[in-house]
């Protein structure tokens, strides 16, 4: 059963669209949270196609935009956590109860899954466990990385017939990619560690990276080691010559895949 709508989340009407299986026994759904630029969808619309996997699975599922995103209402946060926070926190609510639900699963991708961490952390939640797609920590090494990735795309992509006709006629944007080489340093800060190093909603989690991720081998290390010391159950795995949101078909087969055996094996505990 397909249900769509809004739901207030403080003085904003956030979309929403909700499938719950019919006949179903489970008592988990499962929650996804959208990256900074994204909505509902998913990057590639991966949200919408494994909801529908998950729901054959037997799981509720839970799509909504954040606000200011897709079509809920207000104004972004401008990376303001814990606005996005607070967003995160009605949606729960009000897929427990509209599901109904006991436990819910969040999926997350990109900064979508740090919002997703970052819960847990602060938070006593309704938890039964967490799927996190390039979950990203903020660090020098990291932005040096992004950089060098940055610029060695656009080193290649200049080469190419039609870019070279284009700098020749000068309709380069070139502020453009001044601001895509230098956004990694000017966003500082921005996916900080865990204050405490504790997480207060504790459940089962897998991790989930792209090799060719400038962010994987530093984010995947911090988090990795963050579950251990808390003594949380955790999987790592890393898509071989994958990028940060999975855009090739291939390597979304593989997620769905990984997050199809650990959904298992989370219905029957």
């Amino acid at each position: 059963m397909i249900d769509a709508g809004y739901f207030k989340s403080n003085r904003n009407k956030l979309y929403y669209c909700m499938n719950r299986p019919e006949n179903s026994a489970s008592k988990m759904g499962i929650l996804f949270v959208h990256a900074a630029d994204g909505n509902r969808l998913g990057p590639h619309r991966m949200y919408v196609e494994f909801a529908d996997e998950f729901n054959r699975l037997g799981f509720s599922t839970f799509r909504f935009d954040l606000s200011g995103h897709g079509d809920s209402f207000g104004d972004t946060s401008n990376g303001d956590t814990e606005k996005d926070l607070a967003d995160l926190k009605n949606a729960i609510s009000f897929f427990v109860k509209m599901a109904p639900v006991e436990n819910v699963i969040f999926f997350g991708i990109s900064r979508g899954a740090y919002l997703c961490f970052n819960s847990a952390a602060k938070f006593q939640l309704p938890l039964s466990g967490l799927i996190l797609l390039s979950l990203p920590v903020s660090s020098g090494k990291t932005a040096l990385k992004k950089v060098n990735h940055a610029l060695t795309d656009y080193i290649k992509k200049a080469f190419y017939p039609y870019n070279i006709r284009r700098l020749l006629t000068c309709r380069i944007n070139f502020l453009q990619v001044l601001k895509t080489i230098v956004k990694p340093i000017l966003s500082g800060r921005r996916f900080r560690q865990i204050q405490s190093g504790k997480l207060i909603s504790r459940c089962n989690a897998i991790l989930i990276y792209g090799q060719c991720d400038p962010i994987c081998e530093n984010s995947s290390r911090y988090y990795s080691q963050l579950l251990d010391k808390n003594r949380i159950p955790n999987e790592l795995h890393i898509i071989e010559n994958a990028n940060h949101s999975f855009f090739h078909y291939q390597w979304k087969q593989q997620i769905l895949d990984l997050c199809t055996a650990w959904l298992k094996k989370a219905k029957n505990q």
